[in-house]
C-alpha cells in the first residue's frame, strides 16, 4: 500500500500536543492519588495492629488492591500511548498510521488523540 500521508497544519499538532501533555499530567496525577492512597492504606492496616479482621474484609481489602493494581497499569499503559504519541510530534510523524502510512482521520484523533492507527488499519488488527 503506498503511504498517503496527511499533512496535520502546525496548530492542529500544537492542539493535538497541548491536549496530549494536559491528559499526561492528568494521568500521572491520578497515579500519585492512587499510590498516596495505597501507603495510607498500608499505613492504617499496620497501626491497626488487629490481624484478626473478618474473612470477608481481608477478601474486600485483597479485591481492592486487585482493582487498584489494574487501575494502576492501566493508567501506566496509557501515559507510554500518550508518551508514544507526543514522540511521534516530535520526529514530524503525528497523525500518520504506523500500519498503512495513511493519514489518521482528525476525528480521530479528536476522540483518541494517542491514535497510531487509521480506523481501517485498527479494525483490521482487531479482527485477527
Amino acid at each position: 500500500m503506498s503511504p498517503r500521508k496527511q499533512a496535520l497544519s502546525a496548530k492542529r499538532v500544537g492542539e493535538f500536543k497541548k491536549r496530549l501533555l494536559d491528559e499526561r499530567a492528568r494521568l500521572r496525577a491520578s497515579l500519585e492519588r492512587m499510590d498516596t492512597r495505597g501507603d495510607e492504606l498500608v499505613d492504617a492496616g499496620a497501626e491497626e495492629g488487629d490481624f484478626d479482621d473478618a474473612a470477608s474484609d481481608a477478601a474486600t481489602e485483597t479485591l481492592d488492591r486487585g482493582t487498584d493494581m489494574a487501575l494502576e497499569e492501566n493508567l501506566r499503559s496509557l501515559i507510554e500511548e500518550i508518551d508514544a504519541a507526543l514522540d511521534k510530534v516530535t520526529k514530524g510523524s503525528y497523525g500518520i498510521c504506523d500500519n498503512c502510512g495513511g493519514g489518521i482521520k482528525i476525528a480521530r484523533l479528536d476522540r483518541l488523540p494517542y491514535a497510531t492507527m487509521c480506523v481501517e488499519c485498527q479494525q483490521r488488527m482487531e479482527r485477527r
